[in-house]
């Protein structure tokens, strides 16, 4: 690693640029715990949201109170700016035309809201070069303290291994809704935890019936049409007419390519896949969190 290049010289330029409060993303997977630690530990004031797809998700409540616990934080809970093209869009639900005509928020209003919300400027975020050459070509001209973006990625330089190593270490829990990837529906039973980070992909909904029944009820409440979702595909996957790997099918997807099985995700639903994250050893709350489904 370069020099000026970890994150405890990352968090030092901002604190030499005068900067000692900020805003925190908190969604649970390594980078964002990982972001979350270091700028509770270095910055005078921290202000914390997380975002919902479905509100009061209990699973995601209860790791979201361990954190609070934890760093003595406060966590708002905001609505994804996302739920504004699914409820138009009709995803897993009907449409009407209170939903229809509702406004699309994208993710700079998203920021600008929390920045009026919480009075501040900087964002903390858990960005890294190494995640595409896009970001990668945005901090080596930038920096990790971007003055125009208003933002901070301590971790710009790190690797995933690196980030592993760090929560690892200081036995941070990751959250049972995030980081895993699996390569076929199948390998999915055999995991502690489960890709739960969109909550309306197919495998994150026949894992989240399985073990969290009240949960389940809670995103059919908003979203009506997911058993009918849910049954479709296990009857195309009885057929044998799906592709069980879908990982092959996002790439494929992203290079525009036509997927030569049937999908088997709500069509308007774009939320990226999360790098594999096994749960951090030996961390109490942890296991507190994970306990129902082990």
């Amino acid at each position: 690693m370069r020099k000026g290049h970890s994150p405890l010289e990352v968090v030092r330029d901002a604190v030499d640029r005068g900067i000692d409060s900020v805003i925190v993303g908190v969604s649970g997977g390594r980078d964002s715990v990982a972001t979350l630690d270091l700028c509770v530990k270095h910055f005078r004031v921290v202000r914390c949201y997380f975002m919902y797809v479905v509100p009061g998700i209990q699973f995601q409540e209860r790791y979201l109170k361990m954190l609070e616990r934890r760093y003595n934080v406060e966590i708002e809970r905001l609505p994804h700016y996302t739920l504004t093209r699914i409820l138009s869009q009709g995803v897993l639900r009907h449409k009407t035309n209170a939903t229809m005509s509702l406004r699309q928020c994208k993710q700079g209003h998203f920021y600008a809201y929390v920045r009026q919300r919480f009075g501040l400027r900087w964002i903390a975020l858990g960005e890294k070069a190494c995640d595409s050459l896009e970001r990668n070509t945005q901090m080596t001209k930038r920096g990790g303290v971007q003055e125009q973006r208003g933002t901070i990625m301590p971790l710009a330089w790190w690797s995933d291994s690196d980030v592993q190593s760090y929560v690892s270490s200081l036995r941070i829990p990751i959250a049972p809704d995030y980081g895993l990837s699996a390569k076929s529906l199948e390998s999915l039973r055999r995991q502690r935890s489960g890709s739960f980070s969109s909550l309306l992909r197919i495998d994150a909904l026949l894992l989240i019936r399985e073990r969290y029944p009240d949960d389940y009820d809670r995103i059919r409440k908003m979203f009506p049409l997911v058993d009918a979702h849910v049954l479709r595909f296990e009857s195309l996957r009885r057929r044998g007419l799906i592709d069980e790997k879908p990982a092959v099918s996002e790439v494929c997807r992203r290079a525009g390519k036509r997927r030569s099985t049937t999908s088997v995700e709500p069509a308007d639903s774009h939320s990226d896949s999360s790098p594999t994250s096994p749960t951090s050893p030996g961390a109490t709350d942890g296991e507190e969190i994970q306990g129902e489904h082990t």
